[in-house]
């Protein structure tokens, strides 16, 4: 009679289990979960620019005291190094190629457009970052701070 009672009560544990079990990935992916920084075109933002590849254009690491970008790491020869840990792509990197250099401090604004997701060059080799980058749309461009009206 022991056995008897013993069946019924491992289900219902079971079932206990496996849902805590479920509560907790699902607790712990909605804490995980990365919201995408608020971009305001009304906020000057500056960054310095660490790298150029053909798939993701201009990456900024963007001054920390504006938490717009990710982190991210890119390939090398030696293996995977971290690039920045508040990463920017520009979408449109075409538009500012003197401003290109590795290195060079910009001041800027930016927005997300969802349709400007892509710079547009056509890449015969892989070389984007790995890591949730966002790909911002900037204006207002220049090496000295952000001034009103477009540059």
């Amino acid at each position: 009679m022991g056995s008897s009672l013993q069946f019924p009560y491992l289900i219902i544990m079971s079932h206990k289990l496996l849902s805590l079990g479920l509560l907790a990935v699902v607790a712990g992916s909605l804490l995980s979960c990365k919201k995408d920084a608020d971009v305001s075109p009304a906020v000057c933002y500056s960054g310095r620019v660490v790298a150029y590849t053909c798939m993701d254009g201009m990456l900024i690491e963007v001054t920390s005291a504006f938490p717009i970008g990710a982190p991210a790491t890119i390939r090398g020869a030696s293996g995977d190094s971290l690039l920045g840990r508040n990463l920017i792509a520009v979408v449109n990197t075409s538009d500012y190629g003197r401003m290109n250099s590795v290195g060079l401090t910009l001041h800027f604004t930016a927005v997300n457009d969802p349709n400007r997701q892509h710079s547009g060059f056509t890449c015969l080799a892989a070389d984007g970052v790995k890591g949730p980058v966002p790909r911002l749309v900037l204006s207002n461009v220049g090496t000295t701070a952000c001034g009103p009206g477009p540059r």
